[in-house]
């Protein structure tokens, strides 16, 4: 689905939906109240963030296994892989899975390190733990699942877009309250420029800054692009190849996780031709589209920067001294 405009600001509607949210609200916290998060042999890392959509978990899960790598330490991916087919608990192997059978920020992880999907976030875990080398687990959201402990909670927030309305769900893009998924974030780390002043909300915790570096922006420079993507924020994608100076000449825009068909495919590679513009997506996009139409469509490739990869190593190493 699309995030609604009103979920950005404050609007009529928006406050038409707060008794719903009000309840959704009171449903999370219940939640938590009334369960035991369940343990595993293996220290649990989890990535998340507070609002539906994107605010850069999966970059900044792929940055931290590279330096988990650097470390010298042997780690695995969980995911609930979001929008596949099957329930099943499933290694994905890069080039070989589908972003069908496991979810597309699934496939991207797997080409750093070891990837696992479950929609059982407990028994992947556990089946994970399972395995001797292993020596702990990051796991690619879930900060709302309170069954599952985890030891280390990232708190990844998109300052561009903070918190938008800071209404919760459906009047807004919050999945708990502000004060109810702070307090239990060890650790945050804000991507963009925080202009906002979101650090705010972060007074007694560590924080991260991190920015978005595209790592093949030579191909796109001064090259009329025609930009598509289905992504939780759109203009994250689309600001970025606007920094490179790529001529953007078209930005059409998908639903989250969106499957590409045929049609939807064959009209884009058609409209860039008539306008002699290169087929520009997001990665995240890219794996999600059939392989016969890879080699027509080009990719944003990003990767996150860290202001303080130290205090990254730090925590983690401690962590596993325990």
């Amino acid at each position: 689905m699309k995030a609604p405009r009103f979920w950005h600001k404050k609007t009529f509607i928006s406050f038409l939906l707060l008794p719903i949210s009000w309840l959704y609200g009171f449903a999370v916290i219940w939640r938590y109240f009334f369960a035991t998060p369940k343990k595993v042999d293996k220290p649990v890392i989890c990535i998340g963030n507070l609002v539906a959509g994107g605010a850069g978990k999966t970059p900044v899960a792929i940055e931290i296994g590279y330096i988990l790598k650097d470390l010298g330490i042997d780690f695995a991916y969980l995911s609930y892989g979001y929008g596949r087919k099957s329930d099943e608990f499933l290694q994905v192997f890069p080039n070989e899975t589908s972003a069908i059978e496991a979810g597309d920020e699934p496939i991207l992880l797997s080409e750093i390190h070891d990837t696992f999907v479950s929609s059982n976030r407990i028994f992947g875990a556990e089946k994970i733990a399972q395995m001797e080398t292993k020596q702990l687990i990051i796991l690619d959201d879930g900060f709302q699942n309170p069954f599952l402990f985890k030891d280390l909670q990232i708190l990844v927030v998109d300052a561009g877009y903070g918190f938008g309305n800071e209404f919760l769900i459906p009047a807004g893009p919050l999945r708990e309250p502000i004060f109810f998924g702070t307090k239990r974030a060890d650790l945050v780390i804000i991507i963009g420029e925080d202009t906002s002043n979101i650090a705010r909300y972060f007074s007694d915790k560590k924080i991260i800054y991190g920015k978005i570096i595209p790592i093949n922006n030579e191909s796109f420079l001064g090259e009329n692009i025609v930009a598509f993507c289905g992504i939780g924020r759109p203009k994250k994608f689309f600001d970025s190849l606007k920094d490179i100076d790529a001529k953007v000449i078209k930005k059409i825009q998908y639903p989250d996780h969106y499957l590409y068909n045929h049609q939807d495919l064959n009209n884009l590679i058609a409209f860039a031709k008539d306008n002699n513009a290169k087929l520009v997506t997001t990665k995240k996009d890219w794996v999600r589209i059939e392989p016969d139409y890879q080699d027509k469509i080009e990719f944003l490739d990003i990767r996150i920067e860290f202001d303080n990869p130290d205090l990254i190593r730090e925590t983690i190493l401690s962590l596993l001294q325990k």
